[in-house]
């Protein structure tokens, strides 16, 4: 009978995997087993069905972002805009703990194809949402399902390939995910033009039913390493800790609410219902230890896991690289645009070299693991990297270069992806393989929470800075409404009178230098954290390899 042992593919390799107790995170009995190093021809079938779902997820995120305008006008909504990229970030925050549970609870399959399914509903009722209020509820269901294929994409990758090798396809998926990103934007306009906001839904639709049939038919049955002798599927579903999960959610969505209030509603800081979502935050995140500690049978995250010292470490550098990064991908161009006064297209071109550096070097640190069986020296160097190329934006001002900050954000964006791909494996490598699901779970937990927090609090900062900068420099009759114009279309402030138009631009400087402060402070962040992670060597193909005593130490 198939079971945790039985390789994902089916009848291509007799390699076995190795199984350990459920809730001991120690490498033991996994290295006993380990996985085949297979040829790529070998695995090629399931690689492509997962990267072409990888595919769709990136470009769905971007055909989305670039339709907003047209989707939230063709509702009369123009309002709830933000909400729509906000819940899908959100439910695949909360997501991927769930789903990296549930490929311990029932399987990585059954994992796969619950998430795609709900991927797939959920595209599908965003193309016939007959409003804006539904359309956000389809946005939710598709998030859960693009949150839950991160998860188990990666679960089955790990269980597919050596340690060694993982690297190099997280790069090679790294690249089909900036690819999806990359082509979503010009998709997205063609389809717009053509078929409409709906269609560029629809045509999606019979895509990911085909990527469903293909990975149900590739994918070989296994048996969930949590209580494998239970027959009953929904028996072994109700060990999932949904109540861990809705305290969990409270966290982001109230952080995320207080954090709109201030950047959307022009609230203040101490505004007492944005201290009162963020104080509700706060406690959700002390229930749910406290639910995960004492009051679940089997706990969305493992403290176990936690507890070990190359876990926390690579959580929480994962988790500050994520807000840097996504506060600084947010906010760069809007700076480029606003006061170096560079057209959206040209700022885009521009990018480019960056976006490329990120899946070069997600891969170049899977092909360094591989021949050095290492990660700890790279992974500390991508990181130091990245901080180091970030600091000139913090000294950005109103007449900035145009060409070198581009530049600079080739190495900044080379340093990051080789960073996230070194964190995942050395968490991997700290753990026994009957708990990567938990593991990688809880990794996307603490990415894509610090992925809204990044968006979120960097938008707050850069929103409260530019009222009290703006109301510092723009006094007098009507000056509040010109005040919350420039907030809100920083694209006027070409068109307004000369004598505004310096405090704007330098406004939006400062603001925007307060900004890159915190970017800099979380990569520091996340540098020191690398510092923290044990320098283990990756467990080979064939046979076991232990550290040496030296080598449990920095």
């Amino acid at each position: 009978m198939p079971n945790e042992q039985t390789p994902l593919l089916r009848d291509r390799t007799d390699g076995q995997y190795g199984v350990g107790s459920e809730d001991v995170p120690t490498r033991t009995q996994s290295e006993t087993h380990p996985t085949p190093d297979l040829p790529f021809r070998v695995v090629a079938y399931t690689c492509t069905a997962l990267w072409c779902v990888t595919f769709l997820c990136a470009q769905d995120a971007t055909i989305v972002a670039m339709l907003l305008g047209n989707i939230s006008s063709a509702f009369h909504a123009s309002e709830k805009s933000s909400w729509i990229g906000s819940t899908f970030l959100l439910s695949v925050c909360c997501a991927s703990p769930l789903f990296g549970r549930l490929c311990d609870i029932i399987g990585k399959k059954k994992s796969i194809l619950i998430a795609l399914l709900c991927f797939s509903i959920g595209t599908l009722f965003c193309a016939s949402a007959p409003s804006m209020t539904q359309f956000l509820v389809a946005r939710t269901i598709a998030g859960i399902g693009a949150g839950g294929l991160v998860t188990a994409i990666s679960v089955i990758m790990t269980h597919l390939v050596p340690l060694h090798s993982r690297g190099i396809y997280q790069g090679l998926t790294n690249i089909v995910f900036g690819l999806g990103v990359g082509t979503g934007a010009p998709v997205g306009g063609v389809l717009n033009d053509t078929v409409g906001w709906r269609g560029a839904f629809y045509i999606q639709v019979p895509i990911l039913v085909i990527t469903f049939f293909a990975l149900m038919f590739l994918l070989e049955h296994d048996e969930p390493t949590h209580a494998p002798q239970e027959p009953s599927l929904l028996k072994r579903l109700k060990d999932v800790d949904m109540l861990g999960l809705v305290v969990f959610s409270i966290a982001p969505i109230t952080a995320l609410w207080a954090m709109d209030r201030v950047s959307v509603q022009d609230k203040s800081l101490t505004d007492p219902y944005v201290l009162t979502g963020l104080c509700t935050s706060i406690a959700a995140l002390v229930l749910f230890y406290f639910v995960e500690r004492h009051g679940a049978a089997v706990p969305l995250v493992s403290l176990d896991i936690y507890a070990l010292r190359s876990g926390w470490s690579s959580l929480w550098a994962n988790f500050f690289v994520s807000v840097g990064l996504f506060a600084y991908n947010y906010n760069f161009p809007l700076f480029f645009q606003t006061v170096g006064g560079l057209s959206a297209s040209t700022v885009g071109v521009r990018m480019m070299p960056a976006s490329i550096a990120l899946s070069v070097g997600s891969l170049l640190a899977g092909f360094y693991m591989r021949a050095t069986g290492r990660y700890y020296w790279y992974n500390a160097g991508c990181m130091l990297l990245a901080a180091i190329f970030t600091i000139p934006a913090a000294f950005f001002n109103t007449n900035p270069a145009t060409i070198a900050p581009f530049v600079y954000n080739i190495p900044q964006a080379f340093g990051c992806a080789g960073m996230l791909t070194c964190t995942l494996l050395a968490l991997i490598n700290c753990v026994d393989k009957s708990t990567v699901g938990v593991t990688t779970g809880m990794n996307y937990l603490f990415r894509t929470t610090g992925q809204v927090l990044g968006v979120s609090v960097s938008g707050a900062i850069l929103q409260s800075l530019l009222a009290r900068n703006l109301r510092y420099w723009i006094v007098g009759p009507d000056a509040e409404a010109l005040i919350a114009k420039i907030r809100h279309e920083a694209t006027i402030i070409p068109s307004l009178p000369p004598q505004f138009q310096g405090p704007a631009l330098q406004s939006y400087a400062n603001a925007l230098q307060c900004v890159f402060w915190l970017v800099l402070l979380a990569q520091t962040i996340a540098f020191v954290m690398c510092l923290y992670i044990e320098d283990k060597p990756l467990k080979p193909a064939g046979g076991v390899q232990l550290p040496s005593d030296e080598e449990e130490v920095l």
